[in-house]
């Protein structure tokens, strides 16, 4: 209601402005605002990539498809203005009557076209998932569905009308058509999130890569739409409609993507949470006919380590309710989840859209399973996301130190200058903790980047600070550990000083110091505690972890004032094995510690 009213108001106002000034002028602005709109579509994806890459974490990147697509076209629209206006100076007066008419029909329909790109770019803000109404689609229990509420819908007609010129007058291979076949639908989709629109929508284009995909087939539909946990359950075969309400066509089949994502699609508190919003796979026809098909199931881990195992589990989670999402789970800074989508027979995969990245796909699958029950069996094992490898690549352990540490085959203390931690080295004050976000229930750290003279804190240690202000402890999940490695130059301990050198030799701008366990799963730092004698700071990130060693102050063998502690967060029930920078492995530690500590959150 409230976006359709909107959309009336900017397009009355147009009509209006134009009506007085005549059909000439009129048509000409049309002209004008129809050239902007197909500049402004045209640079749309590659300018939102690049405010994506390039702007700093805050509202104006939660922005970047909106400025992507708002920015291109105020400014075309400004630039062909000056310029016809500097070459058409005179006016036509036609008899009033046709001026009057002529100039509102032309006014309204400009008006029209802005009103459909606001509304567009609007619905690409940070906001709720029912934003002023602007709900193009919805999440149901049977999938991503239109919704046909708006009564005066001028962004889907905007973008019928610049799909339409895509296939027609501005052809591309590459059209709008193409690749957004419904772009009214995108915003409200991409809105659908944790916590009612509050949680993460964006993500850099490096932040996911498909690593492979798969079909299963064999029998009807309705069998593919099961598996062994909906049978446990005695939940019966899943009910699922496409984006238009109808029912997939019999003879489809189940096209799934199995999905890498990297640390920076993570919200902060350093866990990926998605829905089926979120995700689409773009299929196109013969005919060269493309549309949007969204997910109605996830495979990932459902328990990080399993304590008698040490080995993650894994399942098959189907998007049946509204309001479901799927968080990962442990403190990889790497998530692997399989997307599956129900593909009808007469089109083919092009793209994978996540979170609106495009991302191609091989319409030929790297896996064929003939039966759910075979894919359920690789889920259950892991196997489906094992092509390609993972963990970041194969460690090199040329010149790495062996750290035997305690007889037998598991330890049970920590390997030297590691401990399960989450209290800092120093402790703050409430209200005297800039750079950081801090939890009013508990005093809990949550992330951030804060510096603090020794002189302030060593003067807050001194005033008897009362407990209820004290801030010292780092928020944690459930499946989590928070541990620290000292890195300081006077530890005593061979692997401290190979460490130092590594990463005073490193690729400075993308070899992360990391933690590996026996089943390669890494670790990247989410922080550090440094100190010397003149500050302390103190770098918490979960949802940004350090991704190269240029991240961390220097730290110089001559001088011992200087202490450093990196910050990992570990899956609970991870055995650590290895010390890493980048894939340099430093030390292996034997025998293995399984972290399984309680802490208090």
């Amino acid at each position: 209601m409230i976006i359709s009213l909107v959309a009336i108001a900017i397009t009355a106002l147009g009509g209006y402005i134009w009506l007085t000034r005549g059909f000439y002028s009129a048509l000409l602005n049309l002209v004008c605002t129809v050239a902007a709109g197909a500049i402004a579509f045209g640079l749309w994806e590659t300018t939102s990539y690049f405010f994506l890459e390039n702007l700093p974490d805050g509202f104006l990147k939660d922005s970047s498809w909106a400025l992507g697509l708002m920015l291109p076209f105020a400014i075309a629209m400004a630039i062909l203005r000056v310029a016809v206006d500097g070459i058409l100076r005179a006016n036509v007066k036609l008899v009033q009557a046709a001026d009057y008419v002529g100039g509102g029909l032309c006014g309204a329909m400009s008006g029209l076209i802005v009103a459909g790109i606001t509304i567009i770019s609007m619905g690409f803000l940070r906001a709720g998932t029912d934003f002023l109404d602007a709900t193009s689609v919805k999440q149901e229990p049977s999938g991503i569905v239109r919704d046909t509420s708006a009564f005066f819908p001028a962004d889907a007609w905007t973008g019928k009308f610049y799909s339409y010129l895509s296939r027609s007058s501005f052809h591309t291979d590459s059209s709008l058509a193409t690749l957004y076949p419904n772009i009214e639908n995108i915003p409200a989709s991409m809105r659908i999130t944790d916590g009612e629109g509050r949680a993460k929508a964006i993500m850099r284009p490096s932040d996911a890569s498909v690593e492979t995909t798969y079909t299963v087939s064999g029998g009807n539909l309705k069998e593919l739409l099961t598996d062994k946990w909906r049978e446990r359950a005695n939940s019966g075969p899943q009910k699922v409609k496409m984006v238009s309400g109808d029912d997939y066509p019999q003879g489809s089949k189940l096209f799934g993507t199995v999905v890498k994502f990297e640390s920076g699609s993570f919200e902060t508190f350093g866990q990926l949470v998605i829905g089926n919003g979120a995700v689409r796979l773009l299929a196109e026809n013969a005919n060269g006919e493309s549309q949007d098909l969204y997910p109605i199931a996830v495979a990932t881990t459902a328990e990080a380590i399993d304590e008698r195992t040490k080995k993650a589990k894994y399942g098959r989670f189907a998007f049946d309710s509204s309001g479901f999402f799927v968080a990962s789970k442990g403190g990889s800074t790497e998530v692997k989840m399989a997307f599956e989508f129900v593909v009808p027979s007469d089109v083919t995969p092009k793209f994978l859209y996540i979170r609106n990245i495009r991302i191609p796909v091989n319409a030929e699958p790297d896996t064929k399973f003939t039966s759910t029950s075979m894919r359920d069996s690789a889920v259950e094992s892991g196997g489906i996301f094992t092509k390609g490898g993972g963990g970041g690549g194969e460690l090199d352990k040329t010149g790495m130190v062996l750290v035997k540490f305690a007889p037998g085959k598991e330890a049970v203390t920590p390997p030297p200058n590691m401990m399960a931690k989450n209290t800092t080295s120093w402790t703050l004050q409430k209200g005297s903790t800039t750079g950081l976000e801090v939890l009013d229930d508990g005093n809990l750290i949550v992330s951030g980047d804060g510096t603090f003279g020794m002189d302030i804190l060593k003067q807050m240690q001194r005033s008897g600070m009362d407990r209820k202000l004290r801030v010292e402890r780092l928020q944690g999940t459930d499946d989590t550990i928070i541990v620290q490695y000292d890195l300081s130059p006077n530890t005593p301990g061979t692997q401290v000083h190979l460490a130092l050198r590594t990463i005073q030799e490193s690729n400075r701008d993308s070899d992360a110091p990391c933690l590996v366990d026996t089943q390669g799963n890494r670790y990247a730092a989410v922080g550090f505690m440094y100190e010397d004698r003149e500050l302390w700071r103190l770098r918490y990130t979960p949802g940004k972890p350090l991704e190269g060693t240029s991240e961390i102050p220097a730290i110089s063998t001559s001088r011992p004032d200087q202490k450093i502690t990196l910050i990992f967060r570990v899956s609970r029930n991870a055995a650590i094995q290895y010390f890493a920078v980048g894939n340099k492995a430093v030390a292996e530690y034997q025998p293995i510690y399984t972290f399984k500590e309680m802490q208090n959150r």
